[in-house]
């Protein structure tokens, strides 16, 4: 583990603090969700003037929208969102590990 603010490599991934971990997720859900945009709009217009009828009418399209969300949020995807953000947000890097080693939390 390496501690202070290295120049960002592909080895390093940073550990960051819970408020920014928890603002990378939502960078990365709504960077996932801008670029899924085609299948929220059909799954939009699906659920309009239902109620019930959802869950079986538009079932299909919540299935493309969820596959299509998660080809955008996999673990890479969360790393480099958390490199980008490293780079951005210095300050909320608490050290940067070997991409391969596991965070251990205390």
């Amino acid at each position: 583990m390496t501690t202070g603010a290295p120049a960002p490599d592909s080895e390093l991934d940073p550990e960051l603090t819970n408020l920014a971990e928890l603002q990378v997720i939502e960078r990365m859900r709504k960077a996932a969700f801008a670029k899924c945009e085609e299948q929220v709009q059909a799954y939009v217009a699906c659920t309009r003037e239902r109620t019930v009828s959802v869950i079986w009418a538009c079932r299909s399209l919540l299935h493309s929208l969820n596959e299509c969300v998660r080809q955008y949020t996999g673990a890479e995807d969360h790393r480099l969102h958390r490199i980008e953000y490293a780079k951005d947000h210095p300050s909320a890097v608490k050290s940067w590990n070997r991409a391969s080693e596991p965070q251990t939390r205390p």
